[in-house]
């Protein structure tokens, strides 16, 4: 049974690809003419092939291809593997590669390991991206996580201790010079535990960066500035307010736990009170500042200029701290982005009608990508490959 419909995909493609270069015969002709017109979706289709950037590098001598062998290929290969997968999903879209471009591109596919039997488990390639820390003078060091090293200034003083995946700064406020800052990079696929001089302790996820002072100076405020999200438990210090500035966004605290998330490409900037309060206000405008109460968001719209406060589970916003994902009616559009700085991988999606469809569901941070696309693409029914690092979502 699985055969005879990788065999009907495979003819399909053939069809569809001889429709492309328009050497159909008549019989063929009215065969094609009979499956784009069953539905629009087989119309948008095709549509979508001839508009390829592909077929711009059509294999001009395609009257050699070797369609039999190719498809004898792609039989070869489903019944060597073992993992269970969805073989007629993936053969469907072999197979049409192979009528597309040809018998000569299939070969590079097998090469490049998309289609080879020796990767069976369709891995991803994850890029292991380094954390970094940027010195006042502009020298970088990469920090390596399964090493324990110490942090100097350009002097040779010891600022603090790298150990693990947390950076822990000496603990010392100093009276007068001048402010000398360092900057924490978090890539994507990792996260990264850092206690500031004067205790706070500050989380950051996936794909995030926080400048902060590697001192703070007495009599002035303490202000750190975070691009990405940070989860933050603000040591108190009624003589000197602690200030977070989120791109358009600052948020004082004197001594509370929060979570703001500001990643240039979100259209939101969130800031989720645990526990305390904190003055919310924008562009050092402190007579609008907004109060927020535990439990709060204050969602911060970059296009409206506006901000809206809502009541909210806080666990939703905070438990990737814990190795959970937690998305609560949220569009698969910014799932996706959620994914990516995750897993550092890269998704391309050719399924746009739901992008905007909203999903609410919990995952471990130590499952693997597979297993999370799979649930969501039972419930959305939508198909994707992988290559490389990167996720292809497919209408069905």
């Amino acid at each position: 049974m699985e055969n005879e419909k990788i065999e009907k995909h495979l003819k399909r493609a053939e069809l569809i690809t001889k429709a492309l270069y328009k050497n159909l015969s008549k019989q063929e002709k009215t065969a094609f003419e009979s499956w784009l017109n069953e539905s629009q979706k087989n119309k948008d289709l095709f549509q979508k092939f001839q508009n390829q950037k592909l077929l711009e590098q059509k294999i001009s001598d395609y009257s050699k291809i070797d369609v039999v062998a190719a498809k004898a290929s792609v039989l070869q290969k489903h019944k060597a593997r073992t993992r269970k997968i969805n073989l007629i999903k993936w053969y469907k879209y072999a197979a049409i590669f192979i009528g597309i471009i040809g018998l000569t591109t299939f070969i590079h596919l097998q090469q490049s390991n998309l289609l080879n039997t020796k990767n069976t488990d369709n891995q991803l390639t994850i890029k292991n991206e380094s954390i970094t820390l940027q010195l006042d003078n502009g020298d970088i060091q990469e920090i390596d996580i399964n090493k324990a090293q110490k942090i100097t200034d350009t002097q040779g003083v010891i600022l603090g201790m790298q150990q693990g995946s947390k950076l822990v700064y000496n603990n010392k406020t100093i009276n007068h010079g001048d402010l000398t800052y360092n900057t924490l990079k978090i890539p994507h696929g990792k996260m990264f535990q850092i206690v500031l001089s004067d205790g706070t302790k500050v989380h950051l996820n996936a794909g995030s960066s926080l400048r902060y002072p590697t001192q703070f100076l007495k009599g002035m405020n303490r202000q750190v500035f975070v691009t990405g999200e940070a989860f933050l438990d603000v040591a108190k210090n009624l003589d000197h307010p602690f200030i977070v500035n989120a791109q358009d966004v600052n948020i004082k605290v004197l001594g509370t736990q929060f979570n703001v998330s500001s990643y240039p490409e979100d259209q939101n900037i969130n800031t989720v009170l645990v526990e305390g309060s904190v003055k919310i206000f924008n562009n050092d405008i402190h007579e609008n500042a907004i109060l927020l109460k535990p439990n709060q968001m204050a969602s911060w719209n970059k296009t409206l200029k506006q901000t809206s406060i809502n009541e909210v589970d806080t666990n939703i916003y905070t438990e990737w701290m814990n190795g959970k994902f937690n998305f609560y009616d949220t569009p698969f559009k910014n799932i996706l982005k959620k994914l990516e700085r995750h897993y550092n991988v890269h998704f391309k999606n050719h399924y746009k009608d739901i992008e905007n469809r909203q999903f609410t569901s919990s995952f471990n941070i130590k499952d693997n990508i597979e297993k999370v696309l799979d649930v969501f693409s039972e419930y959305m029914e939508f198909e994707y490959m992988i290559q490389n690092n990167t996720i292809i979502i497919i209408n069905p």
